[in-house]
């Protein structure tokens, strides 16, 4: 048996490290993908299914680098097996290329790591194949005991490349066999949206600003919760046992677009781009699976859509009497400017009035919290409880920890469930007073007083 040179020692020791790092990679993706599913809110048999789908997929991932591991030791030890496998590893790194598109979208590609790819699977095929290189695997009875377990490891190997296709095919089979979802997908509407004012609106509507974004909801609606490091605002219409209007849900960005950093192939494209990808990809795993959890649901549609100064991305559906749009919003040039959720009972609210809301939406400069704090104060003055609390928002947002704001913004919430008797806002008034007033300054007296008060109407 020939001398191991040095070309041997360092193929060895990379098939060992690269695919001890693909495994761990693999293994952190996995998990990473499962914690979003759950973020989503995603349970019963659709939670089960896709999470076999990933962990069969993460396991089957697995073995290949565990083999090509088991071959990188081989190669240390100059056994014949090893010279195979790699062999059969170059020649697999070509023919699984497109697995990329297949499990990340077809736009995640990097050209370079197309190229890096290719150049190293030719290196690897080129090196293998030289008669030197050889001549150092041969045994000295020059015959190959592990030749069926070797063909047993390229076969298994070359499945494995074929996974992310066949889990492809299977993904379009339950979603057909669940939603009667066609096999090629329509691609996505696009709908656009006329500019409006708050002419373009019936009775009960008014604008509102809130943490930069101005947009026109109904008058009845009330700020109830958010902050400035959680970023999430609730908009919340009347309700009594027997009544709910509706509610709006702002965030800083959806689920999905936390994906974008998940992947480097996705960091080229802007946000608005990478959700695009994600509802009108239909050939990938993960675009696949988020899509469709996004937008599960009896009628559920989703649609691009162009304002004159935005754009986004919608999903809409109706159940149990209520409209359900869950969108994400856009500047012109794609870059993220909120989460939208839309939750409208169809019997005071039409789909025509939630697109006329989502058009309404535009950024705004925003104010001082000492200049919303004085209008929140002079609306409070004059019995305008439903002002005072969206100016009183603005300046807890911008600044949490002044405890004059988070003060106000209770004793607005405990004005208007007088006004109301919705016991939520109750709540939310001894929510604020304990959490953040008394929390920042323990020796608050009205603070105190009106935490009695509230207690005091909770027996």
């Amino acid at each position: 048996m020939a001398k191991k040179n040095l070309g041997v020692k360092i193929f060895g020791w990379l098939f060992i490290i690269l695919n001890l790092a693909i495994i761990s990679y693999v293994i952190f993706q996995g998990w990473k993908y499962r914690s979003i599913f759950k973020e989503m809110g995603v349970s019963g048999f659709w939670n089960f299914a896709y999470f076999f789908i990933i962990i069969l997929t993460i396991i089957l991932t697995i073995v290949g680098p565990i083999i090509y591991v088991i071959a990188g030791v081989g190669i240390l030890k100059l056994r014949p097996w090893s010279r195979y496998l790699a062999i059969a590893f170059g020649i697999l790194c070509i023919l699984s290329l497109p697995n990329i598109g297949f499990i990340f979208g077809w736009q995640s590609y990097y050209l370079l790591d197309i190229l890096v790819s290719f150049c190293f699977s030719a290196l690897i095929l080129w090196y293998f194949f030289r008669a030197k290189t050889k001549e150092q695997f041969i045994v000295e009875r020059d015959r190959f005991r592990w030749r069926s377990w070797c063909g047993a490891a390229v076969i298994t190997l070359l499945v494995l490349t074929a996974i992310p296709f066949l889990t492809v095919l299977g993904i379009k089979a339950l979603l057909y066999a669940k939603y009667k979802q066609p096999f090629f997908s329509e691609p996505l509407k696009s709908i656009q949206l006329s500019a409006v004012s708050k002419s373009d609106f019936g009775t009960g509507f008014k604008e509102r600003k809130i943490n930069g974004l101005f947009f026109i909801i109904p008058e009845e609606f009330v700020f109830l919760r958010g902050g400035k490091d959680t970023a999430y605002y609730y908009l919340y219409g009347p309700r009594d046992d027997a009544n709910f209007s509706g509610a709006i849900v702002i965030d800083s960005e959806s689920p999905i677009a936390l994906m974008r950093h998940s992947y480097g192939g996705y960091k080229k494209l802007s946000a608005y781009q990478f959700e695009k990808m994600y509802y009108s990809d239909k050939f990938a795993i993960i675009p696949l699976i988020l899509s469709h959890l996004a937008s599960a649901g009896k009628d559920s549609q989703v649609e691009m859509f162009n304002t004159a100064t935005s754009k986004g991305i919608i999903k809409l559906s109706h159940r149990e009497g209520s409209w359900i749009c869950d969108g994400s919003l856009y500047d012109v040039n794609g870059n993220n400017v909120c989460a939208l959720l839309f939750i409208m009972k169809d019997k005071y609210f039409s789909r025509d009035d939630i697109f006329k809301m989502i058009a309404s939406i535009k950024t705004v400069k925003q104010s001082s919290p000492q200049e919303y704090y004085k209008k929140g104060l002079e609306c409070f003055n004059k019995d305008n409880f439903k002002d005072a609390d969206f100016e009183f928002a603005n300046a807890y947002c911008l600044s949490p920890k002044n405890p004059e704001y988070s003060y106000m913004l209770a004793k607005t919430f405990y004005m208007l469930y007088k006004s109301s008797g919705d016991k939520r806002l109750l709540k939310r008034t001894e929510e604020v007073l304990k959490g953040e007033t008394l929390a920042l300054r323990p020796d608050y007296k009205e603070a105190k007083e009106l935490l009695n008060l509230v207690q005091q109407e909770k027996k």
